[in-house]
């Protein structure tokens, strides 16, 4: 994605991701480029303390729909669906982020 092409107050946002990242020592999976604004992602990831909601490292993170596991320990949050609503996001880290996709799909960690 070339940052350009963004609006510019999510230029900034995604600037200002980057560098707090850096400054508590956390890395972000995939630069903190993904399909959500960077505003947004900027405020989870805030909130987040920039750890992963599942085992708290801050290596590779990135941000995921809770609606969207479909298994039945999550039948209430996948009524949620993909819904861009803060409290529908969580941090997590690549790792625990693709195991919750294979759990999902009912594969074993």
């Amino acid at each position: 994605m070339d940052e350009k092409l963004l609006p510019q107050d999510e230029q900034n946002a995604l600037r200002k991701m980057r560098q707090e990242a850096k400054a508590v020592g956390a890395t972000l999976h995939d630069n903190g480029e993904g399909g959500l604004s960077a505003s947004l992602v900027l405020g989870i990831m805030r909130r987040d303390r920039y750890k992963c909601h599942r085992c708290g490292t801050r290596k590779d993170l990135n941000v995921h729909h809770k609606g969207h596991l479909k298994n039945p320990a999550s039948r209430w949050l996948a009524k949620k669906g993909r819904d861009n609503d803060p409290n529908n996001i969580v941090t997590l880290c690549k790792t625990c982020h693709d195991e919750i996709h294979v759990e999902d799909e009912g594969g074993k960690k």
